[in-house]
């Protein structure tokens, strides 16, 4: 939820500037109430949430006539149950996640922008009993995030990419948090795979890790926003003023280079993280490098190739039926967001590949 009693005030301030800041972005004129629509995150409130968060602590979304409630959800797949049940518009999944529920459950689910271009996720073990490859998890026990969840798709993705079984590695569900190391250090697990946030604490803690980039074994695309079909049919402009916000968000956060104003304004929310000032920095600032993973000119959009590319591979694993990854995703709704900014930036979508 987002913060407790030691966040009243400041939320109550940042409230009230971004009353004002959409009042002076509207021209003082409000013409219609503003929608209220609900995004639920993929588990809890982190920094990697950053373009959504800082989209409602800094008006973003206010200043496009919205009122957002950010719910933070529960993991294991809950959030996309919540928007095909019309509880929330939006949320962000894994590419994977996303595939998997349309092809296989035939959920009326339609990836809107991929925000992370590369992987956010980390196979982490102990730098003494290193898991560095698939085939060094061979009868060995890996956590994951979320038993049925994106992170248990990644694992399979990469024991069957190597031609190993998925039944050959014991998994285990552990959350996402850097405690799940002390799980690998008693000897529970072999490896677990978190994401991007937890590794970056444990770096900054100084705990004896190895880690590799799951897209070493398994490039599959990234988090991306999601919605439903029939609430693109119903309401696209409310997600493309959505989309908007998180543009202009974006955009405050990529020229924010010192972060203090950005993690200033995550500060509202209950983001553990946040106690610890290195491990939030060094977090954020490979979260934008995530962001930016597949150029500038890629920012926000499902590049085709990567799409197509994950397809194949969940395919190949079983996961998903071959065919075109076209048909989880659509570039429609970012195509009208960007084709507001100058050409410079606008026409990018025709160098997506």
């Amino acid at each position: 939820m987002a913060g407790g009693a030691r966040g009243i005030g400041r939320r109550r301030l940042l409230r009230g500037a971004a009353s004002l800041a959409g009042l002076a972005w509207s021209g003082g004129v409000r013409a219609h109430p503003p929608r209220a629509l609900t995004f639920v995150t993929p588990l809890g409130y982190q920094v990697a949430f950053a373009p959504d968060l800082v989209g409602k602590a800094d008006g973003y979304f206010e200043r496009e006539g919205l009122d957002v409630t950010l719910e933070g959800g529960l993991g294991g797949g809950q959030n996309l149950q919540q928007v095909l049940s019309g509880h929330a518009l939006l949320s962000r999944a894994g590419g994977a996640a996303i595939m998997k529920a349309i092809a296989d459950d035939g959920a009326p689910l339609v990836a809107i922008a991929t925000i992370d271009q590369g992987s956010p996720f980390f196979v982490i073990s102990k730098r003494t009993a290193p898991v560095r490859s698939p085939h060094e998890m061979l009868g060995k026990t890996i956590g994951v995030i979320a038993k049925g969840g994106g992170t248990e798709n990644l694992l399979d993705a990469m024991l069957t990419a190597a031609g190993i079984a998925p039944d050959a590695v014991r998994r285990e569900a552990v959350g996402d948090s850097p405690g799940a190391f002390g799980l690998v250090e008693a000897g529970r697990l072999d490896a677990f795979i978190g994401a991007l946030g937890t590794l970056i604490a444990l770096r900054t803690a100084g705990a004896p890790i190895d880690s590799f980039s799951t897209d070493l074994f398994a490039p599959l695309p990234g988090d991306a926003y999601v919605t439903s079909r029939a609430a693109i049919a119903r309401e696209s402009d409310t997600i493309v003023r959505y989309l908007r916000g998180v543009r202009h968000a974006i955009d405050a956060i990529l020229s924010d280079e010192a972060m203090d104003r950005t993690l200033g304004q995550l500060d509202s929310f209950d983001i553990a993280m946040l106690k610890d000032g290195p491990a939030a920095k060094a977090t954020l600032k490979a979260t934008k490098a995530l962001w930016l993973a597949a150029g500038k000119k890629a920012l926000l959009h499902n590049v085709p190739k990567r799409w197509q590319r994950g397809r194949d591979l969940l395919a190949r694993i079983g996961a998903v039926r071959p065919g075109p990854a076209s048909e989880f995703y659509t570039n429609e709704l970012i195509d009208k967001v960007f084709a507001e900014l100058p050409p410079e930036r606008g026409t990018h979508k025709r160098h997506l590949g």
